[in-house]
């Protein structure tokens, strides 16, 4: 076991489950992905997982399913299903949060009703 490994499984040990995922994740996908070796996808790991301690180290923080949002399918079909009052049962079903069921329905509806109005000033 070289330097790196031990310091790693040092913290590994005492950390929370989202850094031992997160280092595992970009040492896979760096040796995977970008063809690095596993000493220098394993620096990787430590150094995003480092900054990503620092930067949001103590806060509260959502991360959506998906960040690129290929979802569309998706989105329409909550809105479609949308009655007014099941917020929760739709956030269930898709497995996303009550608040992204809201964002969702408030962004489709959006550019459902675009789609339809004219543009009085033609521009």
């Amino acid at each position: 076991m070289n330097d790196i490994d031990k310091q790693m499984q040092a913290c590994l040990e005492n950390a929370p489950e989202i850094f031992n995922h997160l280092y595992t994740k970009i040492t896979d996908l760096g040796k995977s992905e970008a063809g690095l070796s596993d000493e220098s996808a394993k620096r990787l790991a430590v150094s995003i997982s480092k900054a990503f301690a620092e930067d949001f180290g103590g806060e509260v923080i959502y991360i959506p399913k998906s960040i690129l949002l290929p979802l569309s399918g998706r989105d329409l079909a909550i809105y479609n299903e949308f009655t007014g009052n099941n917020h929760n049962e739709l956030a269930r079903k898709y497995k996303v949060s009550t608040a992204w069921v809201y964002k969702i329905v408030k962004r489709v509806h959006k550019e459902e009703v675009g789609k339809r109005q004219i543009d009085m000033f033609g521009q």
